[in-house]
């Protein structure tokens, strides 16, 4: 389907990362974001037990292809109601996706934005911004009317993900690849390189009438948006 045809299906919505602020997600509040549109990207897919509303998945077959065709078809069954969003270009995607598996698929074209400021109105092609998925991901919600975004796992302080050096993923056949962001280029405590979405999300928010709430103290997001503790999504859902 084309993506003209995704809804929402709440007022609010959790923007789920992969950055280490994931591990604050407790149980109850776990259950707090079955409440609300959830969505996520690149390979949040390894998290063992939240499942997202919406899905944008990327991959890239020395890094994460094998990891991702092995998930994408043992939890075809725990995952089969998720929307998939998926980048029209990339046909190569179905592949993982599979149409048989997942029956929601929603499919756009991008374009690519000349700066990396926010202070736009999402229209025509969905647009990537900060050369971030991230910001396509942002993009497609600002069309879908949310009046708050919630972020979590967006920390941008590190290169780290919520399963490096984390005890619990063990067993998760992780490659070493998938350690940080970009492991040849920079160690694990560098900062993001996409750390100049806190620009962008501060600017989408603000010209698009969205609050952006971020629900890490550690993230980078804390120093340009309101900032609350996760909790907080229990007073507002």
């Amino acid at each position: 389907m084309d993506l003209t045809a995704l809804t929402r299906g709440s007022d609010s919505a959790v923007v789920l990362g992969c950055g280490p602020s994931i591990r604050q997600i407790d149980a109850d509040t776990e259950d707090m974001l079955d409440r609300v549109d959830t969505w996520s990207l690149n390979n949040f897919i390894i998290h063992p037990s939240i499942v997202p509303t919406f899905y944008h998945l990327e991959v890239k077959k020395h890094r994460n292809g094998a990891l991702m065709r092995r998930l994408t078809k043992e939890r075809r069954e725990m995952y089969r109601d998720v929307c998939w969003i998926l980048d029209k270009n990339r046909d190569y995607l179905l592949k993982y996706v599979r149409p048989e598996w997942y029956p929601r698929i929603y499919t756009y074209k991008k374009t690519y934005k000349a700066v990396d400021s926010g202070l736009y109105t999402p229209g025509g092609k969905p647009r990537v911004s900060c050369k971030c998925s991230l910001s396509i991901v942002l993009d497609i919600m600002a069309r879908q009317g949310y009046t708050k975004i919630f972020l979590i796992g967006v920390d941008l302080f590190s290169s780290a993900y919520f399963w490096t050096d984390n005890p619990l993923y063990a067993d998760a056949d992780i490659p070493e690849l998938m350690r940080s962001c970009k492991p040849d280029e920079r160690p694990v405590g560098a900062p993001h390189p996409t750390i100049s979405m806190t620009t962008f999300i501060k600017g989408l928010g603000e010209h698009n009438n969205i609050e952006m709430i971020n629900l890490s103290p550690q993230s980078m997001l804390a120093d340009v948006i309101r900032t609350e503790d996760v909790r907080e999504l229990h007073r507002v859902l």
